[in-house]
């Protein structure tokens, strides 16, 4: 079957166009290897387990590939032959089975002190008081960027030296209680005494209407590039956590609690260690952060 036929399929599943060229990249990767390896052209119905342990082998050995991107590479080829199947052009997956390189997993990126300093003091400097709560709930609550935009007045509880917020994910059925920090109080306190009135009962309101994830993206890279970071609003998410754990020494079940995540071993990836830390540790010293 032509790739032309494949794309088609891709679109109908609604894949992003980034996805799909992607794929047939990967694809055209593949055929162009097996044709000078074998001398034959890619014919579906000739694929077999073998070809696929050699052509990982050739990445591994020969490209020197990251195992990341080998199995980014398979898992085209992958989708390309279970697709094949579906359509009745192969009996079966010969990617199925096939052992891939593991990559020793790093924590998520985070930012450092000095990094969190440089983004506060753009932020701040700015005087959007909205701007400044919403980065301080990412970073001082570690909320998602979904869960800012869709906090109600009614989520947010605030007095005089306490203050929380209701988190609401996963589509409404789930939920959650995050306590607020004397920082992220005062940036809520600031912003609702000016936040526009009106009948819309959600917190942060943009130009037309509630604040979408885009637009919390478009903010967050104002302040980045003038911060000169680099950093997204789930970064801001993963520095509440790391700091919590790894400076804070928080206990793994509440930071679960706190970030709302299901499972304990999703929390224990912000334990592991950093290749700053193994550096700093080789070396017998100590590392300023940021």
């Amino acid at each position: 079957m032509e790739l032309g036929e494949y794309a088609a399929a891709l679109e109908a599943r609604r894949m992003s166009d980034a996805t799909i060229r992607g794929y047939l990249s990967d694809l055209g990767l593949f055929s162009r290897w097996l044709e000078e390896t074998t001398g034959t052209v890619l014919r579906p119905g000739s694929l077999t387990a073998a070809d696929v342990r050699e052509y990982v082998s050739y990445l591994n050995t020969v490209q020197r590939m990251k195992p990341a991107s080998v199995s980014r590479r398979i898992r085209a080829l992958a989708n390309y032959c279970e697709w094949l199947v579906q359509t009745g052009s192969l009996p079966n997956n010969p990617v199925k089975g096939i052992r891939l390189p593991t990559e020793a997993k790093r924590p998520p990126r985070s930012l450092g002190a000095n990094e969190v300093y440089r983004l506060r003091r753009a932020v701040h400097g700015g005087h959007n008081a909205r701007d400044i709560a919403i980065v301080e709930l990412m970073l001082s609550a570690g909320l998602r960027v979904s869960e800012v935009c869709s906090l109600t007045l009614r989520d947010v509880f605030i007095s005089e030296r306490k203050g929380r917020v209701v988190v609401h994910s996963g589509k409404g059925e789930r939920y959650r209680e995050v306590p607020l920090n004397s920082v992220s109080r005062q940036a809520l306190r600031d912003y609702l005494s000016v936040r526009p009135g009106g009948q819309d009962e959600i917190v942060f309101l943009g130009a037309r209407g509630p604040l979408t994830p885009s637009g919390v993206w478009r903010i967050m890279q104002k302040y980045c590039e003038e911060a000169k970071i680099q950093a997204s609003p789930h970064v801001l998410r993963h520095t509440f956590a790391t700091r919590l754990l790894r400076e804070n020494h928080a206990d793994l079940v509440v930071v679960k609690e706190l970030l709302g995540h299901k499972s304990l071993d999703t929390t224990a990836v912000y334990t592991m260690p950093t290749l700053d830390d193994m550096e700093v540790a080789v070396e017998g010293g100590s590392r300023k952060a940021g």
